[in-house]
């Protein structure tokens, strides 16, 4: 993988996020100024690693609740969950 100072990354896989940074890090590349990091569902150590992992994410409480009530009452649901965007420190 080629990390280049100057590009920012949109990175689907947490394994992936890891090798990103490894990688950066081996470069002497600072998250957030050289480059830049865009993860795919959030997770809440992003909060603390470095200086915080922006991320792009869906509400996972609001599919619980809705995976819970389908599973209650056996109706189909057909229902848009938002996506959000948590700006943090790799952006």
């Amino acid at each position: 993988m080629e990390v280049c100072a100057g590009s920012a990354y949109l990175v689907a896989r947490h394994k992936d996020m890891i090798q990103l940074l490894k990688k950066a890090k081996s470069q002497r590349l600072d998250i957030g100024s050289d480059i830049g990091l865009v993860v795919c569902n959030d997770d809440t150590v992003f909060e603390i690693l470095d200086k915080g992992i922006t991320a792009i994410s869906i509400d996972f409480r609001e599919m619980g609740r809705l995976a819970s009530e389908f599973v209650m009452t056996r109706e189909k649901i057909q229902e848009y969950i938002p996506t959000s965007f948590i700006f943090r420190g790799s952006l």
